[in-house]
C-alpha cells in the first residue's frame, strides 16, 4: 500500500508500518495522507490533527467521494487543518481513521466503521 505525505511517501507492507507513518506530524501536530493501492483508485485521503481526523474515500477518478460523516458533533464548528477548513460534523475520532484505513489495507473498499456522506 502507497501512502503519501507532507515529508514524503513510502510503501507498507503491513498493519504496524502503516499505523507507524499515519503517526507521522509536523510542528501544528498536523498531516496530510493519501493512501492507495496498486492502483490511483479507490484511494482514501486523511486530514490530521491531534486526536481527530477528516477522511474522504474516492472509490474512482473523477468522482467527488464521500467524507466522514460524525453523527454526534452537530456543533458547526470549523476546524482548520492545513490549508482546509472542515466542519466538526466531518471529524472523526484519529483511532476510527486508522481502523478504516486498516480495513481499506484489508479489502480496498470504502470502510464501513463510521458514517460517510456522499458529496
Amino acid at each position: 500500500m502507497l501512502v503519501e505525505y507532507d515529508g514524503g511517501s513510502c510503501e507498507c507492507f503491513s498493519s504496524k508500518e502503516i499505523r507507524a507513518v499515519l503517526e507521522l506530524r509536523n510542528t501544528n501536530n498536523e498531516n496530510e495522507f493519501w493512501i492507495s493501492g496498486e492502483c490511483s483508485y479507490p484511494c482514501m485521503a486523511l486530514l490530521v490533527k491531534g486526536g481527530f481526523a477528516h477522511v474522504s474515500y474516492f472509490p474512482e477518478g473523477g468522482q467527488p467521494g464521500f467524507v466522514s460523516l460524525n453523527q454526534a458533533d452537530s456543533s458547526g464548528k470549523t476546524v482548520f487543518i492545513k490549508d482546509f477548513e472542515i466542519d466538526s460534523e466531518n471529524m472523526v475520532e484519529y483511532n476510527e481513521a486508522v481502523v478504516a484505513v486498516l480495513q481499506f489495507y484489508k479489502n480496498r473498499k470504502m470502510p464501513d466503521n463510521f458514517n460517510w456522506f456522499e458529496i
